[in-house]
């Protein structure tokens, strides 16, 4: 009878000894180190969201434009084919991924030491991501893996994959996101994954054909080509047959863009889950919310002795997160559906004019792919540019054997700088994100003069992100995100 008390104030204690480690002041995420913010964050918040609320009303009453046919993220093909990269490129990017992981395999463990994990991370998957996003699918051709599928043998049967509805690739996302947050993160562990993916993309290749995996399991292809849709350039080849970029309105693009079932969409929305969830984890709220409210509850189960029941309740809140994880585009789905249903019943149509809240889903979610963009690059940007530099003297030991090797020095922006950056970042992003949407619902709504009313919804969600996504972005991390 008295164990749960018992359990409940030493463990109180021990969350209130690690509250009291953490410094007063914000911690923005991105570049890891305490910061008192200039201004109090509900200013912030109250600006922020006034930039909405002020650009929500110019869209109101700007003409509206005319916006070509939507187009299937899914089954968009590549501007850019892997063969379109000249053979030393491709040569190259092969030799790079051999050696990340020869040198996870037989480097020092040590992340920052070892050229796998900068190269892999920080180049392939952030330099990647934001190469697609500023020149459209160029960076597709630098994809080891699709390369690689143009050479290995792939099934000549044919194979419905439309059943599949891109859940393969869905899933390998959520599966890479929760080795990169949970992961050993070492080195070795990088090494096998990356063997390990290696060998599910060809056999995906021989069991469905190597184009059909591409489209429906190979996550960093989908990844890219969504990011792709933010780009202001686009890959095109001229009547004569010459290769160039040519210049084309983002914004049109989105509103042209169409997730063709919900795996695509599901994945849209992981984008920026995943991403906000990296942030709250380290929090002290979160960690408080489990540490004083929910580790007391399991005192029966584990003991009262907290230093004996640290490991175990360390290990389950690790569970828990995963599964927070995995189910946090869920929570985006919902507020979606939500501020769509609500903007269908104000335009007024008859319901059976209406189209259904799963369409509409479709429709409207790469509405929010700037968001996505602009959340990730907002938290991990500093990392770019801190640790990108570091490729080079890493390529010249990338196994880390020499003790005496120093790194590059990087003059990286003040905290307050890099804070305002990602403000800027956060609310850029769901202002485009707001002008796609709005564009998207105006050449839809039956009645024009309904269409501000029916977007109310639209700019309601807006701002409960943007004030979401700066009030995650500001939390004080955990003691063990500082030590």
């Amino acid at each position: 009878m008295n164990t749960l008390p018992s359990a409940r104030v030493h463990l109180s204690g021990y969350a209130l000894a690690l509250m009291l480690l953490v410094p007063a002041g914000a911690q923005a995420h991105s570049f890891g180190r305490v910061l008192a913010l200039p201004m109090p964050l509900w200013l912030y918040i109250y600006g922020s969201t006034a930039a909405l609320v002020l650009s929500f009303a110019v869209l109101a009453m700007s003409p509206e434009s005319r916006w070509r046919a939507a187009a299937n993220i899914g089954g968009m093909n590549s501007g850019v084919q892997p063969n379109a990269a000249p053979l030393v490129v491709q040569a190259a990017i092969g030799a790079a991924f051999t050696l990340a992981v020869v040198a996870g395999m037989l480097g020092t463990p040590n992340p920052y030491r070892n050229f796998s994990m900068t190269f892999f991370w920080v180049a392939f998957v952030l330099g990647g991501y934001y190469l697609c996003a500023v020149f459209g699918d160029v960076a597709m051709a630098l994809n080891p893996w699709h390369a690689l599928l143009t050479r290995w043998p792939s099934s000549r049967r044919a194979f419905d994959t439309t059943s599949l509805f891109h859940a393969p690739a869905l899933a390998l996302y959520m599966g890479f996101i929760a080795f990169e947050l949970f992961g050993p993160g070492t080195p070795h562990s990088l090494a096998w994954a990356l063997l390990g993916y290696t060998g599910i993309t060809m056999a995906g290749s021989l069991l469905v054909g190597a184009e059909r995996w591409l489209e429906h399991g190979e996550f960093f292809s989908l990844l890219f080509r969504i990011a792709a849709r933010m780009s202001p350039l686009e890959w095109r080849s001229s009547s004569t047959g010459r290769r160039g970029f040519a210049w084309r309105s983002s914004i049109a693009s989105l509103v042209s863009a169409e997730a063709p079932d919900f795996g695509v969409a599901l994945f849209i929305l992981f984008m920026i889950a995943s991403t906000t969830f990296d942030g709250l984890k380290e929090t002290v709220a979160w960690n408080a919310l489990y540490w004083q409210k929910l580790a007391p509850l399991m005192a029966p189960l584990v003991g009262s002795n907290i230093a004996r029941a640290y490991p175990t309740l360390s290990a389950l809140q690790t569970v828990l997160n995963a599964v927070a994880l995995l189910f946090s585009p869920l929570v985006y789905l919902a507020a979606c559906s939500i501020a769509l249903k609500l903007s269908l019943r104000l335009e007024g149509r008859p319901h059976r004019y209406r189209p259904s809240l799963g369409a509409a889903i479709l429709a409207f979610v790469p509405s929010l792919i700037p968001i996505a963009i602009a959340y990730n690059a907002a938290h991990y940007f500093t990392l770019l540019l801190g640790q990108g530099p570091q490729l080079a003297p890493l390529l010249a030991d990338p196994f880390g054997w020499r003790l005496g090797a120093t790194a590059m020095r990087v003059a990286l922006p003040s905290p307050t700088v890099a804070w305002h950056i990602d403000v800027g970042l956060i609310v850029g992003g769901h202002v485009l994100s707001m002008i796609a949407w709005h564009r998207r619902a105006s050449r839809e709504a039956n009645d024009a003069a309904r269409g501000p009313l029916a977007q109310v919804p639209m700019l309601l969600l807006m701002m409960l992100l943007t004030a979401s996504g700066l009030w995650v972005l500001a939390q004080p991390v955990s003691p063990s995100r500082l030590l």
